[in-house]
């Protein structure tokens, strides 16, 4: 018998997320707040792996400089300033640029790189010193003013964005621009990158025809190109399509840290649908009842969820953040906050959600508060709670039939700092589709693993639980009755096999049940001194 024990999932860590007065006293709802002086502004971009700092663009009280990047940490935000010259290599920026302006788009794992632009150049912060990485693009006039950093490594050693077309920037080869997809004319976009840096993703234009857009959307380009979402990996862009319907438009915003799944949007019957790609595979998220359209910011770094804002409106704009996962499809990520978890977002309306922490505990995002301003956000969930589970006690073979029809049974260890009997039984769910309990045991004397300590046992339906052949791991998810989430997981064997649990899980509480009524018959027979 194999025992694991992980962190909750992302889709179940969430039901823990709150305020100060919430439940689970450890997460945190906090509005950023803004740089001093000028107007009451501050946008969330990017966060770091432990989700510690935040950066983004703010209003400034600087005239001079109007929107600045910042850093955010420990409740102190920081200007990060920009190029203060409007003219770059002998030539100047079109007057629609403010070449004070700065924006932070990206920040490395450990938040000691910051990457964005200002005043067209794309550029690096750190240790306190700002890095153009592009110049003035090297291009024709028209793309003097495009460059942005958009994205960086784990290292902050790759960083990738767009100066007319997608780069891919380090310290020994310096911006290296990707091309465009077979027939493109019109420049690309990077817009993620992997962990290691070894993949990129962003948008690029290409020869093809851009079709029929959706009802009420937009035309595409009229130029024999249409833009499309690629995937850079060893000298390679490949195309990785767009949804079905519509006309042909897509564009990938962010990569996992493998850079195995691809986050982005392309039109659909919606002008606009979030889309998740894998293994050449793209898959629409759909967007929230009455939206018209969705875009996804950003993916965690398992792939497993994906965030960014839902359109109602176009004219005024009219944008709420969503949530995604597998499990639960897309959600109003306020709706799951308050309604789930009665957090108090009075006043509150999320607007986007921008970022996620490779650890997955913080998302960042924008939104207006209660005052009526825009405001940048970062929502902080509690730690984890690790359980050991052991799929199918008093087995030494977790061997699980996954076309079978009977039922599964999974104990719960309890231990100094897991009292089962605080276990909400409502909430669990196993395996990959979350089949929630048939029943639950919980009796006295279940000390499974003989620790003096009280366990349970729930039981799920196989052909629920969303096992199938191959896979070496299932998990039960669930959360306490103050809605603490937890997971415990462990190794399977999957082999059909006839029958094979029904009788142990259906069959295991009633022998027990019988061997006790067997106990009560023998006393009763032995009499009072125990002597026939």
């Amino acid at each position: 018998m194999t025992k694991t024990t992980t962190r909750v999932l992302w889709a179940f860590v969430l039901t823990a997320l709150g305020t100060a007065s919430s439940v689970g006293a450890q997460a945190t709802f906090t509005g950023l707040g803004d740089l001093p002086g000028g107007g009451f502004a501050s946008q969330a971009r990017a966060v770091s792996a432990d989700g510690s700092v935040v950066v983004g663009v703010s209003d400034s009280g600087d005239a001079t400089v109007g929107d600045e990047a910042f850093r955010w940490e420990n409740g102190v935000m920081v200007g990060l300033g920009g190029i203060p010259a409007c003219c770059r290599g002998g030539r100047c920026l079109p007057p629609n640029i403010d070449p004070c302006a700065s924006e932070a788009n990206g920040v490395s794992a450990d938040g000691s790189v910051i990457v964005g632009a200002s005043g067209g150049v794309a550029l690096r912060w750190q240790g306190g010193v700002m890095t153009e990485l592009t110049d003035d693009c090297s291009g024709p006039i028209a793309d003097i003013g495009s460059g942005t950093a958009s994205a960086v490594s784990a290292d902050g050693s790759v960083i990738v964005g767009s100066c007319g077309e997608a780069f891919r920037w380090t310290e020994l080869d310096g911006a290296v621009l990707l091309g465009t997809l077979s027939g493109g004319t019109s420049g690309s976009s990077g817009r993620g990158v992997s962990t290691d840096g070894s993949v990129v993703v962003g948008s690029s234009s290409a020869a093809g025809s851009p079709g029929v857009p959706a009802p009420g959307c937009l035309p595409t380009k009229g130029d024999g190109n249409v833009d499309e979402a690629f995937r850079w990996e060893d000298g390679v862009l490949d195309r990785l399509g767009d949804l079905p319907r519509g006309a042909f438009l897509s564009e990938a915003s962010a990569a996992s840290a493998d850079g195995a799944v691809v986050a982005g949007s392309s039109q659909s019957d919606l002008c606009s649908e979030a889309f998740r790609w894998e293994d050449g595979v793209m898959t629409g998220l759909g967007s929230l009842p009455g939206a018209i359209a969705s875009q996804a910011r950003a993916v965690s770094a398992d792939g497993s969820l994906i965030v960014g804002e839902a359109t109602f409106e176009l004219s005024p704009l009219q944008t709420e953040a969503f949530l995604w996962n597998e499990t639960d499809g897309i959600r109003s990520l306020a709706s799951v906050l308050m309604d789930d978890f009665g957090i108090d977002l009075s006043g509150w309306t999320l607007t986007r959600a921008s970022g996620i922490s490779a650890d997955r505990r913080t998302i960042v995002g924008e939104g207006v508060n209660p005052s009526g301003f825009p405001e940048g956000w970062i929502a902080v969930l509690p730690q984890a709670i690790d359980v050991e589970i052991d799929i199918r006690p008093l087995s030494h073979h977790n061997v699980i039939d996954p076309f079978g029809r009977g039922l599964i049974p999974v104990a719960i260890f309890g231990s100094d700092d897991f009292d089962v009997a605080g276990v909400d039984a409502t909430t669990l769910a196993f395996g990959p589709a979350g089949a929630p309990a048939a029943w639950v045991s919980l009796l006295k004397s279940w000390d499974l693993n003989h620790d003096d300590r009280k366990d349970l046992v729930s039981y799920h339906w196989t052909h629920e639980t969303g096992i199938t052949m191959g896979d070496t791991k299932a998990c039960l998810t669930g959360k306490t009755l103050d809605g603490i989430a937890f997971e415990g997981c462990d190794a399977v064997l999957t082999e059909a096999r006839c029958g094979h649990g029904f009788d142990l899980a259906f069959l295991m509480p009633a022998c027990i049940w019988a061997r006790r009524r067997r106990r009560v018959a023998k006393n009763v027979e032995l009499g009072s001194d125990g002597l026939r």
